[in-house]
């Protein structure tokens, strides 16, 4: 069974995933790969968060960091009414959509990571809010208070701040020990939309002075120097909104010379990567359309072989099922010496 899944998720299609089983042996046809992925990946998002985790990961004296990003894929959805006649088969709708992921990596006082403790990954195909029911699943199994920071890393989407913030209040963290970063990257390329309203004759010079500016969290310095240098007045009306709505509502996130002196991540290349390897190579394939409950349960078992932590993954789902299975026997056991006894 593992060999299989491990088949069928890696592979670009269930059909190839077949072509490479049968060569080595094991022959399933397509239908019965597609189950097997059902069942391993269809599981409560209570039991995802605890069936990764070996129970050995040690936190101790280090940092978690929490990064969270959205990617894309096309599910397929039913068209609503009665097939046509002249169609062989009922239309879909193939709209894009956005699976959440997120990354959880431990790095030492120094910044560097932790290679002992292998990632966690997971996506889910629901709301803002599901994303982070299923990260706080996660967070519930690790030993928290051995850590010494918790750092959430991630772009300037709203949703993430938001989500962060409401996650800590409910699992009630010690603020002295939370920091939230922006993506230094993410806040670079934002800051380009600014400089590029300046005279073209300015802006090399502009360019690294603003950057300095922003590496070294100096906002009000920045804006003074966007008022200078943007003289055309309906380009510095654009400047002054995009500072406003972006550098000045993140403020705090972007300290990135204090983050680095305290040997915190500056960046969301983490999460970035993971997106790429779990969702782009193969649920986001040219001519792929999911189907919700399938999407969700690929997101799931790719992010398990992707994190490195498969065998983990492998060897609680059989202990559950063993487990189930006995309770089943014993249940059964127990009905029958009572249907005895009467």
């Amino acid at each position: 069974m593992s060999d299989a899944l491990q088949t069928a998720l890696l592979c670009p299609s269930y059909e190839v995933a077949r072509t490479v089983l049968i060569a080595r042996g094991i022959t399933l046809d397509v239908k019965t790969l597609r189950r097997l992925c059902q069942s391993a990946g269809g599981l409560d998002n209570n039991l995802r968060g605890c069936l990764s985790l070996s129970g050995e990961d040690k936190l101790h004296g280090h940092t978690l960091v929490v990064s969270i990003d959205g990617g894309r894929i096309r599910l397929r959805k039913r068209k609503r009414g009665r097939k046509a006649n002249q169609l062989k088969r009922q239309g879909y709708h193939t709209d894009w959509k956005e699976p959440k992921l997120f990354t959880l990596y431990l790095t030492d006082a120094k910044g560097n990571r932790v290679k002992e403790f292998k990632p966690l990954h997971d996506a889910t195909m629901g709301d803002h809010d599901a994303a982070y029911a299923l990260l706080e699943s996660y967070l519930d199994n690790l030993e928290l208070e051995q850590l010494e920071r918790i750092v959430f890393c991630g772009d300037g989407s709203s949703w993430i701040w938001n989500g962060a913030e409401k996650l800590c209040d409910r699992m009630g963290f010690d603020e002295n020990k939370i920091f939230q970063v922006l993506d230094y990257t993410h806040a670079k390329q934002n800051l380009r939309d600014i400089i590029d309203l300046v005279c073209p004759t300015k802006q090399a010079v502009t360019t690294k002075k603003w950057k300095e500016l922003l590496w070294n969290g100096q906002m009000d310095a920045l804006k003074a120097s966007i008022k200078a240098l943007v003289t055309d007045k309906r380009k510095l009306t654009q400047a002054l909104k995009k500072f406003t709505n972006y550098f000045a509502a993140n403020r705090k996130r972007m300290q990135y010379a204090h983050f680095s002196a305290q040997g915190l991540p500056c960046g969301s290349g983490h999460v970035e990567s993971a997106i790429r390897r779990v969702i782009n190579l193969r649920l986001k394939a040219p001519g792929t359309f999911w189907l919700k409950e399938m999407a969700e349960c690929f997101l799931f078992l790719r992010s398990q072989v992707i994190s490195g932590r498969w065998k983990i993954f492998m060897d609680n789902l059989i202990s559950l099922a063993r487990r189930a299975f006995h309770a089943c026997i014993i249940a059964e056991s127990v009905q029958l010496k009572n249907t005895e006894a009467v």
